[in-house]
């Protein structure tokens, strides 16, 4: 399954909603200028050993 996810910018705006600091007209207009991130969430063991290949690793440092 998948879906969209709110990162801190967007809860940011939301929660300045939700305490009345800005108006819904507001908050729907710095939403519709946020990135928008997706998740996956693989829920059956089964699916990843048969559709997920490990390709590379990289040191981040």
């Amino acid at each position: 399954m998948g879906g969209s996810v709110a990162n801190d910018n967007v809860i940011d705006t939301v929660e300045d909603y939700e305490n009345g600091r800005i108006t819904a007209e507001q908050a729907l207009g710095q939403l519709k200028y946020k990135q928008v991130n997706h998740q996956i969430c693989i829920r059956n063991q089964q699916i990843i050993d048969k559709f997920l290949n490990f390709v590379s690793s990289y040191p981040l440092i």
